[in-house]
Parts: structure tokens; C-alpha cells; sequence
């Protein structure tokens, strides 16, 4: 079967706007990011088993930015694995690229299409 190589970020931090009177929240300190190429494989059905979430946040302009997150569809019980941290996909990654293609200049339907792509791509067809 097919597989997608795609690179993820780990945690993000994201700016905040700052037009919210009387609102005072403590200092919090930089989240380090780390971002890790991660292979994934269909599952028996033909699925890589995540879903892709897109919206768009603020930089610190305020200028909004497309963003795709992704998240597995299966979980399991306890924290994270040690494998499952370098090598899978958590909750709240986001994707940056699918086999080298940059998704934050893709539009929604462009995304949804690579997306197909691998989807509906198989080897044994």
C-alpha cells in the first residue's frame, strides 16, 4: 500500500491578540517546537486513520494564517509512548507538508485533493 510522508510540528505556540481589556493572564514561557518527518501507513480499509482540521490564527500582526491540524482517529489508553512521539501522530500536530508539498499555500480544495490522492492511490490497482 501507499504511504505519505509528512511533516509535523509538535507542539505550537501561537500569538495571541492583544485587544482583550482588563484581561490579565500570567507570563507563559516559549514553547519549543519540534517538528519531525513522520511516515504513515493506510490501514487495512485504505485510510492513514487522521483527520485534518483547518482554521487560522493570528500572527503578531494580526495578519491570519491558514493552518491544518491533525489528529488520529484512534487513541490509546495512558500517556504517550516514546515511539508513539517520534514516530506518530499526536493530538494537536500541525501538518506542514505532505511528501514535501508546502499545505500552507494550499487552498482548502487543494489540500482535500492531495489528500484524495493518497487516499484512492494504490499499488494494486
Amino acid at each position: 500500500m501507499a504511504d505519505a510522508v509528512v511533516a509535523i510540528s509538535s507542539p505550537s505556540s501561537f500569538h495571541v491578540l492583544k485587544n482583550l481589556p482588563k484581561l490579565s493572564l500570567p507570563a507563559l514561557a516559549p514553547v519549543q517546537v519540534n517538528i519531525r518527518t513522520v511516515t504513515l501507513h493506510r490501514n487495512i480499509s485504505g485510510d492513514f486513520d487522521f483527520i485534518v482540521r483547518r482554521t487560522q490564527i493570528p500572527d503578531k500582526q494580526g495578519k491570519l494564517h491558514a493552518v491544518a491540524f491533525v489528529e488520529p482517529v484512534k487513541f490509546r489508553d495512558g500517556p504517550p509512548r516514546p515511539n508513539d512521539i517520534r514516530y506518530g501522530l499526536l493530538p494537536g500536530d500541525q501538518l506542514l507538508r505532505i511528501n514535501g508539498t508546502s499545505i500552507d499555500v494550499l487552498s482548502r480544495n487543494d489540500l482535500s485533493t492531495l489528500m484524495e490522492v493518497f487516499i484512492t492511490f494504490s499499488p494494486f490497482s
